[in-house]
């Protein structure tokens, strides 16, 4: 039992430790999506200034953009979802292992 506990908790540091670079990378891809986003806003205020048929032409490309922000934003949302999923996970393993060896966290004890 102790053996699988440590064993368990073990895992889910090195998947922990193993996924967190891909998060903080999502991470910096979302806030750099969110300066593409303010710097489009911008660029679509003189679109307005187009004439109709430039600006016609220019609409599937906005379309686009908007489908592509929509899912990456939602494919961020999830990956956010697992992340706190395996820190919990991993938590309450290591919380598992303290407990079988008779160890207690310091703010319990």
């Amino acid at each position: 039992m102790l053996i699988a506990a440590k064993e368990r908790a073990n895992l889910s540091v090195e998947i922990l430790n193993q996924f967190a670079p891909y998060m903080d990378h999502s991470t910096n891809l979302f806030k750099q999506m969110g300066e593409l986003i303010s710097g489009f806003g911008k660029l679509m205020e003189s679109v307005s200034e187009m004439p109709e048929p430039q600006r016609r032409d220019f609409m599937p490309f906005v379309q686009s953009l908007n489908s592509y922000v929509e899912g990456a934003t939602g494919n961020f949302n999830e990956l956010r979802q697992f992340y706190s999923f395996l820190t919990v996970t991993t938590n309450q393993s290591i919380a598992d292992l303290k407990a079988s060896i008779g160890m207690q966290d310091e703010e319990k004890g």
